[in-house]
């Protein structure tokens, strides 16, 4: 599945969260995964993938941005290990927070040998189908392409909000945790999280079309937290593993 829409990210302290979500109701409602949790947030799995130079860090981090930075990772949204995994491609185009990202579900038990230089095949799919095969397949030549392997595990707690048409999105993501990774394996049960973000909040706001008038005055009071880079590039530096 390909997505092309706006986002606009903020790291805003924990209590801003409030205010926007008292904005949002008139306009929005709890998505799916967040209504069925009492909390009514759901975990998040994001496994990046880089080369053993963090090169596609290098493109993504303010200091040396380049034109379309490319984001390469493996997204979970279950605590269940036999859960399918989403392998993903995310562009930002032209500096203009335009983003494109496509998404394949892929079964958990393929998802390592795939990793590792398995040729992707229809069974390894959740819902075989040719434009799904395809676009496996370009997520694991991108991987072979860029020499890319597990580099970085980050968890959070998401709270979404969406309309009917999926056209406006507004996330929470909470309680950030990250762990550097080794090998092709992406369980991160083992591995020792270190909290980023200092406790805020990243409030990300998606659109496909115009951007919502309703939230437009509330948002330039935020301008000084805009946020510039994604939590790949927060967390690589947090956890030191680059100069």
């Amino acid at each position: 599945m390909i997505h092309n829409f706006f986002e606009i990210s903020y790291v805003v302290p924990p209590e801003t969260p409030t205010l926007v979500r008292d904005l949002a109701r008139g306009h929005l409602a709890l998505d799916d995964y967040c209504a069925a949790n009492p909390n009514h947030a759901y975990a998040v799995q994001d496994i990046y993938l880089d080369d053993w130079n963090f090169g596609l860090y290098r493109t993504m981090r303010p200091a040396d941005r380049c034109k379309n930075p490319c984001v390469l990772r493996v997204r979970s949204v279950s605590t269940d290990s036999a859960s399918p995994v989403y392998f993903e491609i995310r562009r930002e185009m032209n500096h203009q927070s335009v983003i494109l990202r496509q998404s394949v579900a892929v079964k958990a038990d393929f998802a390592s040998s795939l990793l590792a230089g398995a040729p992707p095949v229809q069974t390894c799919l959740l819902e075989p189908s040719p434009r799904a095969l395809q676009s496996v397949q370009r997520f694991c030549q991108l991987v072979d392409q860029n020499r890319a392997k597990p580099r970085v595990a980050v968890s959070y707690q998401r709270e979404a909000w969406t309309c009917n048409d999926n056209a406006v999105r507004l996330t929470f993501d909470r309680e950030i945790w990250a762990a550097g990774m080794k090998g092709h394996d992406i369980d991160i049960a083992s591995k020792s999280l270190l909290s980023c973000y200092s406790g805020r909040v990243v409030l990300a706001l998606k659109f496909s079309q115009r951007f919502p008038e309703w939230i437009r005055k509330f948002v330039g009071t935020l301008k000084e937290m805009r946020c510039e880079s994604c939590k790949y590039v927060e967390a690589v530096e947090h956890l030191g593993m680059v100069n």
